[in-house]
C-alpha cells in the first residue's frame, strides 16, 4: 500500500476526528489507525468486535467504488455523546431521538472522511443513507471478495471509559487509483 494512500486515510480520519470534536464540545483524537488488505474468499467478521449493547451505525458508500463504514459506539458511550449533543436542554430523549442524534453524526463523520477520500482520488464517491443495526445482522453487510480494511478508534478527552470504533470496508481496485 502506497504512502500516499495511508496519508489519505490519516487526513480523513483527522479531519472525522475533528468534526466529531466541533459536535460534541470535547477534543477528540484519533487513538489507532490499522489498515489491512484482504482478498478472495477471506472475511472479515466486524460482529466479533462488537457486543449485543452496542449502537452500530452502517453507511454504504457508493458511486465511482463500492464499501461500507461502521461507526460503532459502545452503550455507554452512545449515552454519553447523546448527552454532550443534548446537554442545557431540558426534555429528556426517547430511543428515536437518541438514534436520530448517532444517525446524524454518523452522516457527519462518514461524508467527511468519503469527501476526503474523494477528493484526493479525484473520483465520484459519496456515502448514502445510514442505519442503525444489530450484532446479529453484521455477517451479511461485511462480504466483499477483495477489500481494504480501515480499523480506528477515537479517543474522547475527559472520559476513559468512552470507546468509539470507525471501522471501514472499501473496494480493493481504491488501490489502483492511488499508485
Amino acid at each position: 500500500m502506497s504512502e500516499r494512500f495511508k496519508d489519505i486515510i490519516n487526513a480523513g480520519l483527522e479531519k472525522a476526528a475533528s468534526a466529531f470534536a466541533m459536535i460534541i464540545k470535547r477534543e477528540v483524537k484519533v487513538k489507532k489507525i490499522k489498515v489491512r488488505i484482504g482478498v478472495g474468499d477471506e472475511k472479515l467478521f466486524i460482529s466479533d468486535k462488537v457486543t449485543n449493547e452496542d449502537q452500530i451505525l452502517i453507511t454504504p458508500l457508493i458511486g465511482e467504488s463500492n464499501g461500507k463504514s461502521f461507526l460503532i459506539f459502545d452503550a455507554y458511550t452512545a449515552g454519553l455523546i447523546t448527552a454532550l449533543c443534548h446537554s442545557g436542554h431540558d426534555k429528556l430523549l426517547d430511543k428515536n431521538a437518541v438514534e436520530n442524534i448517532l444517525l446524524e453524526i454518523d452522516n457527519i463523520l462518514s461524508a467527511t472522511f468519503i469527501t476526503e477520500i474523494s477528493n484526493q482520488l479525484e473520483i465520484s464517491i459519496f456515502g448514502d443513507v445510514p442505519k442503525i443495526t444489530v450484532k446479529e445482522a453484521l455477517e451479511a453487510d461485511t462480504e466483499m471478495d477483495a477489500f481494504i480494511f480501515i480499523e480506528s478508534e477515537f479517543d474522547i478527552e475527559k472520559d476513559e471509559m468512552a470507546n468509539v470504533s470507525f471501522l471501514w470496508m472499501l473496494e480493493g481496485e481504491l488501490l489502483k487509483k492511488v499508485s
